[in-house]
């Protein structure tokens, strides 16, 4: 709309991850969320149909860590890890499925990639890096620090 009233797709990264995978109650009460404007959910955060003006009330509520918008809801890149020694290494918790057809999704081999239970890590492109983001297997993506290659 021109009134910049639409709602928006925008990833909320939650402070406090023990709500594993569902939208706080406070946090829904306050923003006004109904289960139709929740787009996505997951360990980390989730994404939501937010108005301009719930966008601002989430970036000022002490649940929240940080906003960005996800038009394409996108599992967040959370980056708990120190600052990476090589920046195209990463790690991605997945909710469900297999780690390596994942990897094989987006064009990595069984040798390119570590899985270790439901993790995945692998050096990614960046084009790699946003199709697992946009994988709805994959919870979320952070850093990766590996001693061994991948």
């Amino acid at each position: 709309m021109l009134d910049g009233t639409e709602p928006d797709a925008i990833l909320v990264v939650l402070r406090d991850t023990s709500f594993d995978r569902q939208v706080p109650p406070e946090l829904r009460t306050d923003l006004g969320l109904d289960d139709s404007r929740v787009l996505r959910v997951g360990s980390a955060g989730f994404t939501a149909a937010l108005t301009p003006g719930q966008r601002a009330a989430a970036e000022r509520h002490p649940l929240v860590e940080r906003t960005e918008p996800d038009p394409d809801r996108l599992a967040p890149f959370i980056g708990i890890a120190p600052d990476p020694r090589a920046p195209d290494r990463y790690t991605a918790m997945l909710i469900g499925g297999d780690p390596l057809d994942v990897a094989r999704a987006i064009g990595l081999g069984a040798s390119q990639a570590v899985v270790t239970g439901v993790w995945l890590t692998a050096r990614l492109t960046a084009d790699q890096l946003l199709a697992v983001r946009r994988d709805p297997r994959v919870d979320f993506v952070d850093f990766a620090i590996m001693d061994g290659p991948a």
